[in-house]
Formats: structure tokens, sequence, C-alpha cells
């Protein structure tokens, strides 16, 4: 439990970080190259993206494997492993310089844009390079403390490389320097990281890199892919959509309202990279009393937070871009139908992320695949039909539909084969945030921003989450009052150790 603290204190600074990185380049991008500059660069990293295909799910499916052997502090099948992943990824790195040579050619030209197919070229180029070092070269070594639930040494790896960007990037761009050298200086900064997470391994770690390996050291290689491409589906589909078949105005205007989902997913899943290794490890020693136990406190703690977190986003987050976007007058980023939707798939997606944890854990990556194919495609043909006649918010529903299909299948899916519990308990969990959700928003009706400035929406800001606090507390309190007496007593045993 200590690691599991630690890694969530060490994930929760990283995430603040991130937020804050998050929030502070995009509109420095907005106010010194201005919407269309803003849009292609998002566009172009979304694009890059897709490199995680070349993944196939492989990270998961590592993790998984890495569980048991880490319990038993087996090392030369911890060896063997960290040998087989270190090729497979070697491997796909080929495969990468080939996707961004097609890229080069084919991209100009089917995105619609006012900048000469050079400076698009470069600014592939320097962002490719960016987009190889943070998912290549220190991937395999990242997968191994994550497994190990270290998880807190590559998070302040990060978080020290981000903020050392931030100022980098800051100064460059008040300098004058054009976007090309500030991306450049940022893939410079991140080869620090695979150089740091490299000398923890070499140094904490006994691994054998020329062990011999026979058979199959990682069950279910190809099993995790199905997965893995729902994830980048999701990650990267709206964006795609909107640079072939909308405008780079459009893209800047959803990477805006997506910074603010993308900041709050990211604080409330914060617990889940400690969540998983530890519930691998609970499944590897076959305690499922404790598993059990553990989980039913998980999922009323996720469905709380995500609760609380969302509602309060929705209420927020069109004064926010409000505030973020004053003064930028070359596109329209009043899309209030759009911050819903986007607000709705963000809670949806959180909603499911323990009973996704669990299904990773166990190791269930053939069984639950279909499932992941449909949410893919549900995404891409939903998006694509949509965007025509809706813009923003065709692609929110795209996302919205197939989030919201995959999180009931997981659920079902959890309820049957793993931890064979009640559907009834995720229905419940459900009535009471929509309950909650109705009465924050209630509560909190009478709450305007006054002038357009941060200062102002920051008091906005705490008199809703002051209220909205109030309210989830009373809800829990009635509906949840044994969850809640166990939080509290927990919180105790921490700041009272015996």
């Amino acid at each position: 439990m200590k690691r599991l603290a630690r890694n969530t204190a060490a994930s929760l600074i990283q995430q603040l970080t991130g937020i804050a990185c998050g929030m502070i380049l995009p509109r420095l991008y907005l106010e010194y190259y201005g919407s269309a500059v803003n849009g292609l660069v998002s566009s172009i990293a979304n694009f890059l993206g897709f490199i995680l295909f070349l993944d196939l799910g492989m990270t998961a499916v590592i993790s998984s494997a890495l569980y048991k052997p880490l319990a038993d502090r087996d090392h030369p099948a911890i060896s063997r492993i960290m040998r087989s992943a270190r090729k497979f990824f070697r491997g796909l790195a080929a495969v990468l310089v080939v996707y961004c040579i097609v890229l080069l050619f084919i991209y100009p030209h089917v995105v619609a844009s006012e900048f000469g197919i050079s400076f698009i070229v470069l600014l592939i180029i320097i962002s490719a390079i960016n987009s190889f070092c943070e998912y290549y070269f220190g991937l395999v070594d990242r997968i191994l403390l994550n497994a190990d639930q270290r998880a807190y040494i590559p998070l302040i790896i990060d978080t020290v490389t981000s903020l050392l960007n931030l100022v980098g990037s800051t100064v460059l761009i008040r300098l004058g320097y054009g976007m090309h050298v500030v991306m450049l200086a940022t893939a410079l900064i991140f080869l620090l990281r695979p150089a740091l997470m490299g000398y923890v391994i070499r140094r904490d770690y006994a691994i054998d890199w020329k062990v011999t390996v026979t058979g199959n050291p990682i069950p279910q290689k190809w099993n995790g892919a199905a997965q893995h491409v729902a994830y980048v589906v999701l990650q990267n589909t709206d964006i795609v959509v909107l640079s072939v078949f909308s405008t780079l105005e459009n893209v800047s205007v959803y990477v805006a309202y997506n910074l603010v989902q993308r900041a709050v997913k990211q604080f409330v899943g914060l617990m889940n990279l400690g969540l998983t290794p530890l519930m691998g490890n609970l499944l590897a020693r076959k305690e499922d009393e404790k598993m059990a136990a553990l989980f039913d406190k998980v999922e009323w703690l996720y469905h709380t937070v995500t609760t609380f977190a969302f509602t309060v986003t929705g209420i927020l987050i069109l004064p926010f871009i409000q505030v973020y976007t004053k003064g930028i007058v070359d596109a329209d980023y009043h899309a209030p139908l759009f911050a819903i939707l986007l607000t709705l798939a963000g809670a949806a997606y959180c909603y499911r992320i323990p009973y996704h944890a669990v299904t990773l854990a166990a190791g269930h990556y053939r069984s639950t695949q279909l499932s992941c194919v449909i949410e893919a495609a549900a995404n891409i043909i939903l998006s694509v039909a949509l965007v025509f006649r809706l813009g923003l918010a065709g692609v929110a529903i795209g996302t919205l539909a197939a989030v919201t299909y995959r999180t009931v299948y997981l659920v079902y899916y959890l309820s049957r084969h793993i931890l064979r519990r009640p559907v009834k308990h995720f229905l419940f969990h459900m009535m009471a945030n929509g309950l909650a959700a109705m009465l924050m928003m209630l509560v909190s009706a009478g709450i305007r921003l006054g002038t357009v400035s941060l200062y102002s929406w920051l008091i906005m800001a705490v008199k809703v989450s002051g209220l909205c606090m109030l309210v989830i507390f009373l809800v829990n309190i009635i509906l949840y009052n044994k969850q809640v007496k166990g939080l509290v007593a927990a919180i105790k045993s921490t700041d009272n150790p015996k």
C-alpha cells in the first residue's frame, strides 16, 4: 500500500503539472502563432499518435506477464520477458520510420491548410522525433517500473522534464522564435526521460539482456491488440476526422475544450497507475476476498469522484473557455452543445476505469477484444457520418456512443467472468450519480461569471466546487454511509499510525 500511496501522490503531482503545461503552452501558441498553427500542431500530433497502433497492446500485455514473476522475485523470468519485449519494440522502430515517411508525402495534401508544404513537412519531422523519444526509447523500462508498482519514478521524471519544457518553450516563444525551434527544443528535453529511466533499471534490477528466450515468455502477445486499437482510436479519431473533413480552426476549438476534459480525466484516473499492478498482484496470488473488498471500495470511489469532477466541469467549462480564449477572434470558441457532449463522454470513460483495470490485471485480452473492435468502429463511423451536419458536436456524439457501449460491456463482463458480482451494484451507482449530478447543477444554477477574467472564474470555481462538494458529501452520507465511514477511518489510521 505504501507504493500505491507513492504512485498516487506522484501521479497527482504529474497530472497537475501536465494540466498546467497543457493549458499554458497552447494559450501561448494561440496568442503568438494563431488558431491555425495551434490546430496544425495538434493535428500533426494526433496523426503521429497513430504510431501507438504499432504497440499493438503490448504494453498492457507485458505488464500482465510481469506481475507474477515480480511477485515471486523470479529474476530469470523477468529477464526473459524484458528481452523479448525490447526485441519487439526495437522491431517497431523501423516501422515507425516508414510510417513517418509516408506521412510526409500524404499529410500536406490531405489537410486543408494555408501553410506551405515545406513548413508542414519540417514540423512533422520535428514532431516525429518527439514522439519517437516519448513512446519507444524508454518504454520497456517504464513498463517494468509500472508493473513493479514503482510508477512514481517515471512520473517524477515526467514532471521534471515537463517543467523544463514549459520554461524553455515559454522563453523561446517570447523571444520570437518560430514553432519549429520550440518543438525541436521539446524533443531534446524529452530525451532525458529514457536516459534517466535506463539508469534506474541498471541500478536496481539484475536484468540479463543476453538470456536465452525459449517458448513464449509473454502469453497472449497479440491479444492485447484490439484493446490498444480502441484506445488509440478514442484518443485520435476526433481530431483526425476534423482535420480531414472540417477546418484547422475547428481542430483548435476542439483542442481548447479537450484540454479541460483530458485534464479532468487524468485527475480522476490518477490512482489507476498504481491500482492495476496492485490488482494484478492480488489476482496472481489468488487472494479473491481481498480483491473483492478492494474493488468495492475502488468502484464507489471512482463513481463518486467522477460524478463530482465532471458535473463541476460541465458547469465551469464554458466560462473557462470564455476566459481562456479572451482576445482570440480568428475562430468561434463558443460551443455549448459540444461542451456538454464532450463532458459526458469524459465521464463515461472514467466510470469504466475500475472495470477496465480488473480486466487488464486478469489478462482477459482475447475474450474482450471484439468489444474493442466494435467501440473503435462505432467511433469512426459515427464521427465521420455526423461531422458534416453537426461539426464538433458530431464527433463528440461518436465518442460518447462508443465509450458508453464499452463501459456497459465491461461492467457485464466483469460480473460474469472475473469477480462474479451482480450488475445491480453498477446500476445503483449510476442512479446515485444521476441524483447527485442533478442536485449539484440545481444548487449551482444561480452562480454566474462576473467579468471575463481568470480571477472571476476562480471565484466562480470555488463557489461551484464548494456547493457541489457539500451535495456529493450529503448524498454519500445517505446512500453510502458504510463506505464514507470506512474512508474516514482509513484516513485517520494513516494520520495516526500505531
